[in-house]
């Protein structure tokens, strides 16, 4: 008896043992909340009533053991390169989390909502809000992120990962005139838009930036009016056209527009989860400005090897 006992006592040792092992190979940082390795342009509207904007930040939440407690946020900060605060969380902000996932799941994805040019405190159950500043930038670049959980509070460099551009409310997006209608990731060496609307318009600026991305990137850009894009997706290895000067005055109903990477940008992006979804601003025949875009991707460049892209807090 005695006997079967210490074999049934020692096969549980084992079996947590194992338990413990394998749990702690699911993530090789330790527990708490970190932003996700993500980056691009973020291009948003604003609140009809006060100037700010919603904005969703990406993050893991790396469990301690299966039935942590679902952390609470007390403080989160968003400042650009010159230490301004463009946005603030705080209060008692649980974090969301799927209550469908499996408890042995360790690494668990969420999204916590911060407001460009806001200010929120959160209750359990609300959230009130007022604008940092009465007008809003056109444009924010995200440097650092203070995060404070369940009293600790850690930094993380965000250098080359979000850039957010402001652009009125959305009466000024248009859906009916020049829209994009199609995205190729071209042989690894930039992106091909297609876009179709009315011919007369006139292209005036392109909303899109990658981390890494220079101005000599943005110079580099293409388009034709030829519309070849399934053959760049199945046979033309080389892209075919113009180099882009705006304003363009669109002389047809289709263009194909290229922007490429260089391999500064693509040593940049690699493993990160990039937006793909730029945003254009036309100007019609009378001469009134409208936005077109939002459409596109949200994914990672190139796969990282050993598991989830994290950024981690500064020592």
């Amino acid at each position: 008896m005695l006997k079967r006992i210490l074999i049934v006592f020692l096969f549980t040792i084992i079996c947590f043992t194992i338990s413990i092992v394998w749990w702690s190979t699911q993530s090789n940082v330790s527990s708490g909340i970190y932003p996700l390795n993500s980056g691009g342009s973020i291009v948003l509207t604003v609140e009809e009533n006060i100037p700010i904007a919603s904005f969703s930040l990406p993050v893991v939440w790396v469990k301690a053991h299966p039935w942590q407690k679902t952390p609470t946020i007390d403080k989160l900060i968003f400042r650009d390169d010159k230490g301004n605060v463009f946005s603030k969380m705080e209060g008692e902000y649980i974090l969301q989390v799927d209550e469908d996932l499996p408890w042995y799941k360790r690494n668990i994805h969420s999204e916590v909502e911060m407001m460009i040019n806001g200010e929120s405190k959160v209750t359990i159950g609300e959230r009130t809000m007022t604008s940092i500043k009465d007008s809003f930038d056109e444009n924010y670049m995200l440097n650092s992120l203070q995060l404070q959980v369940n009293g600790m509070e850690e930094t993380f460099s965000m250098d080359k990962t979000y850039q957010f551009t402001l652009i009125g409310n959305e009466d000024q997006v248009s859906h009916n005139r020049w829209v994009m209608n199609g995205l190729l990731g071209f042989n690894g060496t930039g992106y091909i838009f297609r876009l179709d609307g009315p011919k007369g318009d006139v292209l005036e600026r392109i909303l899109f930036w990658l981390p890494g991305m220079t101005e000599n990137d943005i110079n580099n850009m293409m388009y034709t009016f030829d519309d070849d894009f399934e053959l760049y997706s199945n046979e033309l290895d080389e892209f075919n056209g113009e180099p882009l000067n705006l304003p363009l005055t669109l002389t047809e109903r289709e263009m194909l527009l290229y922007i490429p990477l260089s391999s500064k940008n693509i040593d940049e992006l690699k493993g990160k989860i990039v937006y793909i979804q730029p945003f254009f601003q036309f100007s019609n025949q009378d001469g009134d400005q409208y936005y077109s875009g939002g459409m596109g991707s949200i994914g990672e460049f190139y796969p990282k090897i050993g598991g989830i892209n994290l950024i981690l807090p500064e020592e």
